[in-house]
């Protein structure tokens, strides 16, 4: 084996720790087109919105955590 090469277990460590680092950073701090930080996000739950609760998951720059209608 050349001395110069990197051994396979090295590699394998790099590797995991690099991989690890894109599952551990948001993606809002990597950058992206239109992105927004979750702390620019509206938090929202809805109560007895009838047949336009649908609606209200369509709004861009929020996030609806729960929806409750009663039926009757």
């Amino acid at each position: 084996m050349d001395s110069e090469q990197t051994p396979r277990r090295d590699f394998i460590k790099k590797a995991a720790i690099g991989l690890a680092a894109f599952t551990i950073v948001p993606r809002y701090v990597l950058g992206g087109n239109g992105f927004i930080a979750p702390s620019d996000k509206l938090t929202k739950a809805v109560i007895e919105v009838g047949g336009m609760g649908r609606g209200h998951l369509g709004y861009d720059g929020t996030q609806v955590v729960a929806i409750c209608d009663v039926d009757k």
